[in-house]
């Protein structure tokens, strides 16, 4: 309940059982989920020693994770490029069973939906198709040079099967629980509590928001979406230096497409037409000019009016749709050092330098698997600054020292007695 304008305390309004300006409240809660889905993988490798030199190791994976499936099918997806034959318009939710109709919000239902099996989509219930493209070759090759020195590379596909869960929440959270705002007209006022008529909410009277309170919250996760996609590649050169001593000289990078990140769909196209200026009537029409700084926002309080509302692509969805979809791509870059020593006559080293970049473009800064934001239009890439990290360890029979530094910080611990403390 929100009082607005000035004077008494809105708490002492609310004590007294005062009728309050507006009212929210959800028409429907949602039960807790119980979801299941099937995650397979296979696998082959070998390993074929070539020469005295040469050794080459070959593998294969296979992954098949399936869309989760909830047992009362409290899931709902969106199809943004439908359009009615009848009436025009655009878009329609994907459901699984007629099971989901008695939790999901009367708004969407009235919006416009169609059960799984009947939308021609190839999708099941869980309402987005099953990704079965996911082959991971694997390579690794050493080569020895000498008697001391050899070099070591290596290649591989990887798909993060956490994405599968992030895929889920999307579709199983905001077509449900959903509230709805009332607000007080001079036709249908707010009555006072208690007085509920309809067994939700303690409050009767009032119209239903005409701005972004009035319309449900909409999430779109693409039916043919895919598991993120990251190429791992290293090569390395290790030479031993005598005194028990070696050197390691490595690239690391990592090159990864398809990273599922979030756009608005309802995004307004750039113009100069003003947008959300207006005071409005009991209508939802323009009634003047508003003032945001008004001592009485009850009164004069900008909104979105009907016309405003027609500039979206989605006007009865409110004023942001998040589809999710394959949108980003990374690209990470490392060279290690290492200089390591075996213990020997009571001391042992291991001194290592990373330099670190990373390059990111189309995804946002939340994670590069799953962005539950819509990326930052007028800054499509962002680029990670180096790091440097210069971690080293010296031992002996009396104490175990380890140095850490990083970006300029430090860390020195010491274990007593010459051990190894993990």
């Amino acid at each position: 309940m929100t009082y607005l304008g000035t004077g008494t305390n809105p708490f002492t309004h609310f004590l007294l059982g005062l009728p309050p300006d507006r009212v929210s409240y959800v028409l429907q809660p949602r039960p807790a989920m119980d979801v299941h889905n099937w995650e397979h993988g296979y696998f082959f490798q070998d390993t074929w020693k070539i020469s005295s030199r040469l050794t080459v190791n070959l593998g294969l994976r296979y992954e098949l994770i399936t869309p989760f499936i909830d047992k009362n099918d409290l899931i709902a997806n969106f199809d943004p490029d439908f359009v009615n034959p009848t009436t025009g318009q655009l878009g329609r939710f994907v459901i699984p069973s007629t099971k989901t109709l008695k939790y999901l919000d009367t708004r969407i239902v009235k919006f416009g939906y169609v059960l799984a099996k009947d939308s021609g989509l190839g999708v099941g219930r869980g309402t987005v198709r099953t990704d079965k493209t996911d082959f991971s070759p694997r390579i690794g090759v050493a080569y020895r040079l000498g008697t001391k020195s050899v070099i070591r590379g290596g290649y591989g596909i990887y798909y993060p099967t956490s994405a599968a869960q992030g895929i889920r929440d999307p579709i199983a959270t905001n077509p449900f629980n959903q509230s709805i705002t009332r607000k007080g007209t001079t036709s249908s006022p707010i009555d006072g509590w208690p007085g509920s008529t309809h067994g939700i909410s303690p409050i009767t009277g009032g119209a239903i928001s005409s701005g972004t309170g009035g319309t449900p919250a909409v999430n779109v996760v693409p039916f043919s979406l895919h598991q993120p996609r990251i190429h791992q590649y290293n090569a390395t050169f290790e030479r031993e230096i005598g005194w028990g001593s070696a050197v390691r000289f490595s690239y690391l990078g990592s090159t990864m497409h398809g990273l599922i990140a979030g756009k608005d769909l309802n995004e307004l196209q750039p113009t100069d037409v003003p947008f959300g200026t207006n005071i409005l009537d009991d209508n939802g029409d323009p009634a003047g000019i508003c003032d945001p700084v008004s001592p009485d926002p009850a009164k004069n309080a900008c909104d979105i009016s009907n016309a405003d509302f027609q500039r979206y692509r989605f006007p009865s969805l409110g004023d942001f749709v998040l589809s999710f979809g394959n949108y980003g791509h990374a690209q990470s870059n490392a060279f290690q050092t290492e200089l390591k020593h075996r213990f020997t006559h009571g001391l042992m080293f291991n001194v290592a330098y990373t330099y670190w970049t990373r390059n990111r473009r189309h995804w946002t800064q939340a994670t590069p698997v799953l962005a539950e934001l819509p990326t930052i239009n007028f800054n499509p890439t962002a680029t990670m600054e180096s790091m440097a990290m210069f971690p080293g360890i010296v031992s002996s029979p009396t104490a175990y020292t380890i140095y850490q530094w990083a970006k300029g910080a430090s860390t020195v611990r010491r274990c007593p007695g010459g051990e190894m403390l993990w």
